[in-house]
């Protein structure tokens, strides 16, 4: 992170203009986009092996990588395919330079996810602010996917909650 050039966005977004904010949200969809290009028939590292990140405490670790999953919290998400993601796509994983995305770093938890979990993960209530919520916005101008939302941050809360004990 010292080497990347800039400060965290999320240091920033609550005090950028719309301009700035729209240039932003433009260069993260082509983020995004680049993303969706690597393909994988099973949920796990981006070396095909079982998940190893913080998501997954110790103990309940994954033994290999999965090639289905099912969806009875998350019932909307069942034509979202498997999709690459970073997994905690959040402003204080984004470098910024003025205007301009320098980097994205904290890799830690990318792998093959179901292909809502980007989605969800950038649209966690924890993480909104004025600006991150206007990105987000401008990234993803359909109806927001409030129920998919809900059910991914339960989800996450129960594993971070119960497991990390």
């Amino acid at each position: 992170m010292e080497k990347c050039p800039g400060v965290s966005l999320d240091t920033v977004i609550d005090t950028m203009t719309l301009q700035e904010l729209t240039h932003i949200a433009s260069q993260l969809q082509t983020i995004l986009a680049e993303m969706q290009r690597p393909r994988s028939k099973t949920l796990g590292s981006i070396t095909g092996k079982r998940y190893d990140n913080c998501f997954f405490p110790p103990h309940v670790l994954p033994s290999h990588a999965f090639s289905s999953y099912s969806r009875p919290v998350v019932k909307t998400a069942s034509s979202r395919p498997i999709r690459f993601a970073h997994a905690d796509l959040l402003p204080r994983n984004i470098m910024v330079d003025g205007m301009t995305i320098t980097a994205v770093i904290d890799w830690a938890t990318a792998g093959f996810w179901p292909g809502f979990w980007e989605y969800c993960r950038m649209h966690n209530p924890e993480w909104a602010s004025p600006g991150w919520d206007r990105v987000l916005g401008l990234v993803f101008p359909e109806e927001r996917r409030s129920e998919e939302i809900k059910a991914a941050c339960y989800l996450n809360r129960i594993v971070m909650d119960y497991f990390w004990v």
